[in-house]
């Protein structure tokens, strides 16, 4: 219940012996040595919708980087695609950036050498250094310390004495239940949390612009790169990116301090999490590239015979001068085959950015749908000067919908019966740091009880989810908020006792709501399961200053008022 929380620890405390919480079936468990030549994780084969991930307290640096966390991106890479489908997998796609440098060091001494040799021979991972995109988990090699920590955000802060440990993490899911604590976030701890990493940029990685995004951190995050300070995002629920390019060292080691609080841990009507609970990536490109979420695919007409295939592009130049840039697009289809083809000629003036488009058809299309979701994938090309200087690549599903108020909704022409779900961010026992296979295997329990929908309860989901609802063919309500402007209500100790606050997202909705809001579109906006857009949850009060004006003042909703305040969570 969203009053009761959902998360437990990630070790055995606070949890009854005997107690079989969940079932998750592991095939091909091998465990890499600790120390010398080993990390002292766990790597799982066999079927990624079977897989789970361990988390414990290990406040030992050793034991599996401090946190126990498996390393379910190995049995991810063996999963089953269809062909032509390029599936986002933050994690599980990119190779990882070793850390560098200093005591911060989560590899031992023998380990490192191994990493920053995997990390300079990039065409080996089918990542060449002269490829004009570049992308590199930063999951890896994190040193953690919870409490404040006066001037962690310098370069020469000495964190040899934090906790070892890999991203994703949710240091409250490791805490112990108190049931003083809030109820509604799972009787589980809060505070101030910090993460440094360091890090060397490969040689082929120099004079390119380099950005960091995070695809989440719980909560008022902000972060700095050698010392400079990159921006401050209240919302744990939307990803974000920073431009590192200005501040970093090429030739030296560089450092990324990030900072998450939540001090007021009653901070929301069920569990939340706590930290960088999310992927972390670099991303490099040369001055002329896509901008951030810039490709935007729809499938506008829909015949028996063909599909419309209707693409817009923001391209941007961080150059000093004008460019002339020939922007291709081809759509491959599900079996691998190129199925369409487009292009267009544009000028993009020196630190600016233009938005350009293209149109084909696609003749006899396979159409996405739950029964059959078929896969197709853009690939965008931006060319100057005859050389490819930026490709990007974006999953699609080619598909129709429409909602009639007498008929219902309709997909692919066809009238299709919504059988959905609510369903939360967190995983259970492993708190809000959810491995994909453990997602995965929800879903599909989700769909063997009948259900072909998800409401995305009432934040965005990780990245990972909308991949995963593409590929089986959910539908989903993606939705925004759960408060605009006021705050709801939630006992700040255990449940039911002393006076109820507001401390929450509405402290935050009058500064941040539009941005988030549309930060989320432009990153999700391209998954075909994605049907509905929610801009809120339950935020019909009559004093909120976005209401429909006639039930302001409706005799219905005065009682529901005091004090200029809704005495209640939801008004009917």
């Amino acid at each position: 219940g969203k009053q009761g929380g959902g998360a437990a620890t990630g070790g055995d405390h606070g949890r009854p012996e005997g107690d079989v919480v969940d079932e998750v079936a592991v095939h091909d468990v091998e465990v890499d040595p600790v120390g010398a030549g080993g990390t002292g994780a766990l790597h799982f084969g066999g079927d990624p919708a079977e897989v789970g991930r361990e988390q414990g307290r290990g406040d030992d640096a050793g034991q599996g980087h401090g946190n126990k966390q498996c390393a379910h991106r190995g049995a991810l890479g063996k999963e089953k695609q269809q062909p032509g489908a390029y599936a986002r997998r933050p994690g599980d796609r990119f190779p990882a950036i070793a850390e560098s440098g200093g005591g911060s060091s989560a590899l031992s001494g023998a380990m490192r050498p191994i990493f920053l040799s995997i990390l300079l021979g990039l065409a080996a991972t089918g990542l060449a250094a002269d490829e004009p995109r570049l992308e590199a988990s930063l999951d890896g090699g994190w040193r953690f310390h919870l409490g404040p920590a006066t001037g962690a955000e310098a370069p020469g802060f000495d964190d040899s004495g934090w906790r070892a440990l890999d991203l994703p993490h949710d240091w409250s899911a490791e805490g112990e239940f108190n049931p003083k604590q809030a109820s509604g976030t799972g009787f589980l701890p809060g505070g101030t949390g910090w993460y440094r990493k360091r890090f060397t940029l490969p040689a082929g990685w120099h004079g390119r612009q380099v950005a960091v995004e995070f695809d989440g951190v719980m909560r008022h995050s902000d972060v700095w790169v050698n010392g400079r300070h990159l921006g401050h995002r209240p919302s744990g629920y939307v990803g974000f990116r920073y431009d590192l390019t200005p501040h970093l060292r090429a030739a030296g080691v560089n450092v990324i301090a990030v900072r998450a609080q939540r001090e007021n841990v009653a901070d929301s009507r069920w569990y939340p999490g706590s930290g960088i609970y999310r992927h972390v990536r670099l991303v490099a490109t040369g001055p002329l590239a896509v901008a951030p979420w810039g490709v935007f695919v729809t499938t506008p007409r829909i015949t028996g015979n063909s599909a419309d295939i209707a693409v817009t592009a923001t391209i941007a130049n961080q150059s000093g001068e004008e460019r002339a840039v020939r922007v291709e697009w081809a759509v491959v289809g599900p079996q691998g085959d190129q199925v369409g083809a487009m292009a267009t000629d544009q000028r993009i003036p020196a630190g600016g950015q233009e938005e350009c488009g293209g149109w084909c058809q696609v003749p006899a299309p396979r159409l996405w749908s739950p029964e059959d979701p078929a896969l197709h994938t853009l690939v965008t090309k931006v060319v100057a000067d005859g050389k490819l200087v930026d490709e990007t690549r974006v999953t699609f599903g080619i598909r129709s919908i429409r909602f009639d108020p007498a008929a219902g909704f309709f997909l692919n022409g066809k009238p299709t019966r919504i059988k959905g779900v609510c369903l939360h961010h967190d995983g259970g026992v492993v708190g809000a740091a959810v491995p994909a296979g453990v997602l995965e295997r929800r879903l599909r329990l989700l769909m063997g009880i009948g259900a072909n929908a998800v409401r995305c309860s009432h934040n965005p989901m990780a990245p990972e989810f909308y991949d995963i609802c593409d590929r089986l063919g959910l539908l989903v309500m993606d939705e925004a908020f759960d408060e605009w402007e006021i705050g709801k209500r939630k006992w700040v100790e255990g449940r039911n006792h002393g006076e109820a606050q507001r401390f929450g997202y509405a402290e935050d909705f009058k500064a941040w709501a539009e941005r988030d809001l549309a930060d989320m579109v432009r990153q999700h906006r391209n998954h075909p399961s994605v049907i509905l857009w929610s801009i809120g949850n339950e935020i019909d009060y009559p004093t909120d200053p976005y209401v429909h004006p006639p039930s302001r003042h409706a005799p219905d909703f005065d009682s529901f008022v005091q004090n200029g305040h809704p005495s209640v969570t939801r008004l009917l």
